[in-house]
């Protein structure tokens, strides 16, 4: 059912929930197939020399898989999410990369020059946003990522204006969605150009659930 909150509730919400589940998320998140990997390789492949690019994540949660998978792979990853306790872990297990930075931070208050990644990701944490802070986390996102710069990012597939769910994973939840072509559109009107889309299924408890994954671009502009 859609449920109109203040966006300051739907931080907390999320905030709250994803502390309070932290070691059951890290479970769930690393034994349960998914796509993650697999579109990770995506974005990795669209970088010319992956290893000399900056990368921000926005909503990193426990580290796991993508991040570590980066972490090996690029120069440096700014690594960052609203959950204290997901960032505890994050560093736990990504103890062995020097090159990650971590910043606890809800991702509409981040600050960064522009044209600052080659690279930026945000799995999974755009839906926690409420409907009217999605188009303005695009274009933060358009104005940080260098130009040619690649964005790895999926959303509900259904629109949903605002839902809270009583139990997920056993918190509540906030949620929210555009749909799938009003996300694409949205991502375009950002300034991106579609490289690559498709909804991919991944496992959620005893349920598969459709995400839209989107591999867009920052068009390459001239030297100035």
């Amino acid at each position: 059912m859609a449920v109109h909150i203040k966006s300051e509730h739907a931080k907390r919400l999320v905030e709250q929930g994803y502390d309070q589940i932290a070691p059951a998320y890290l479970d769930f998140i690393t034994t349960l197939p998914s796509p993650n990997t697999a579109w990770t390789d995506k974005l990795l492949a669209r970088l010319a020399h992956p290893s000399t690019v900056d990368v921000l994540e926005l909503g990193c949660g426990n580290g796991m898989p993508c991040t570590a998978h980066l972490a090996s792979r690029v120069r440096q990853i700014t690594a960052t999410d609203i959950s204290s306790a997901q960032m505890a872990l994050a560093k736990q297990n990504l103890a062995a990369h020097e090159n990650v930075t971590y910043l606890q931070r809800d991702m509409l208050e981040l600050e960064f020059e522009e044209r600052s990644f080659g690279a930026i990701m945000a799995l999974y944490s755009l839906q926690h946003l409420t409907p009217s802070e999605q188009p303005l986390i695009l274009s933060k996102i358009y104005s940080w990522l260098a130009s040619g710069g690649v964005l790895l990012v999926n959303f509900d597939p259904e629109e949903r204006p605002g839902t809270v769910m009583d139990d997920w994973l056993g918190v509540r939840m906030y949620h929210s969605s555009h749909g799938a072509q009003k996300s694409l559109e949205m991502t375009r009107a950002a300034g991106f150009e579609i490289i690559d889309s498709e909804v991919v299924s991944v496992v959620d408890g005893k349920k598969t659930v459709p995400f839209l994954w989107v591999l867009a671009r920052s068009p390459s502009l001239p030297p100035d």
